[in-house]
């Protein structure tokens, strides 16, 4: 069998995915359904450690231990098997999502639908059946059809990194509960949470079609940030740097000079609480800071050097008040040495 696998051919696949698919490996992957399990298996080992293998054995232990080797070199251990097991997940999903994709071309004329959950907490890859990638945010669910050949379409609510695979001759769409996106194969970000009060989306590669039912709305350019408040069918569009509105996707997040309640919204999806705060954290004071690694009991204790706070966490559940004795108009900066690298809370 591995004797028979074009690996010229899947090696120039793996580099160039957004180049047209040669015909001989659209026959090699329509050959048998362990082709596609070993293209699905090799599009996870090279998007986790960013590298073409010289040769790859088509055995899923292998393929681990190699990721293994290759990761450990640069990250610490315990970091190393927090990914790895997160990865693993991710790939269990993958392989739920091709056995869907097998049953529903056994019976074409009943749809077979495949749904991905991102609980709070978490973040999840999903490879879909056209190898576009997605990485959802935690709290997000994404549903798709698993059978791409005649479109590609799929339901988004939460939020999703989004490396979709061009094909001109099948238009991707992602639907939402307040937009539709027409993706003419790019990359962005889809934030569209149901209780937020703002849909946002922003373009790193590419073009994305905004609409609202059937009216267009804007077609957009890389680095723009859109935001579109559906309770005033209102659009706001800016020219911004990406990189903080995806960074969640690679274990840090950023909040930049964002209203306290928004901020406790990204805090509950980060570390999968229920945050509740008091009536003296007023709507209009802002928060920023940047965090990986730290617990969220380290981040309230280096917000508290801010502003004096008093918090409790029963299990899920955290209760955030300013302290009585302290004034709520405080405006400080502080510096730490630690990756939550700056931290300031202020008021108008």
């Amino acid at each position: 069998m591995e004797n028979q696998i074009p690996w010229d051919i899947i090696l120039e696949q793996l580099r160039n995915r957004n180049a047209k698919q040669d015909p001989r490996f659209t026959e090699w992957l329509q050959q048998s359904k362990e082709n596609l399990q070993y293209w699905e298996e090799l599009l996870v080992i090279y998007a986790v450690n960013g590298k073409v293998p010289e040769y790859y054995i088509p055995r899923q232990e292998v393929g681990w231990m190699n990721i293994q080797k290759r990761i450990s070199k640069s990250i610490r251990k315990e970091k190393f098997i927090h990914y790895l097991v997160r990865i693993a997940a991710s790939f269990l999903l993958i392989m739920l999502g091709a056995g869907g994709y097998w049953l529903g071309n056994r019976n074409t004329a009943n749809p077979v639908y495949s749904e991905v959950v991102s609980p709070y907490g978490h973040k999840t890859m999903v490879l879909l059946p056209d190898s576009s990638v997605v990485w959802l945010n935690g709290d997000s669910r994404l549903r798709y059809q698993t059978d791409f050949s005649k479109e590609r379409n799929v339901e988004l609510e939460g939020e999703a990194l989004f490396d979709v695979r061009k094909n001109p001759g099948n238009l991707f769409t992602v639907r939402s509960k307040d937009l539709r996106l027409e993706v003419y194969g790019t990359q962005f970000n889809f934030r569209t949470y149901s209780n937020d009060d703002e849909v946002e989306v922003a373009l790193l590669e590419g073009s994305v079609g905004l609409f609202q039912d059937q009216h267009h709305l804007k077609t957009m350019k890389p680095g723009e940030v859109v935001s579109w408040f559906p309770g005033q069918s209102k659009m706001q569009t800016s020219l911004a740097d990406i990189r903080p509105v995806i960074s969640w996707q690679s274990d840090e997040l950023i909040i930049d000079n964002m209203a306290i309640d928004e901020a406790f919204k990204y805090l509950e999806r980060w570390y999968g609480v229920q945050i509740e705060s008091a009536d003296n954290f007023r709507s209009g004071q802002k928060l920023s800071f940047k965090v990986k690694s730290e617990s969220l009991r380290e981040l309230l204790s280096i917000i508290n050097r801010i502003t004096p706070i008093q918090y409790t966490i029963d299990g899920q559940k955290v209760k955030i008040a300013i302290k009585r004795e302290q004034s709520p108009h405080l405006f400080e900066t502080l510096s730490s040495v630690s990756n939550l690298r700056e931290a300031k809370i202020s008021t108008p």
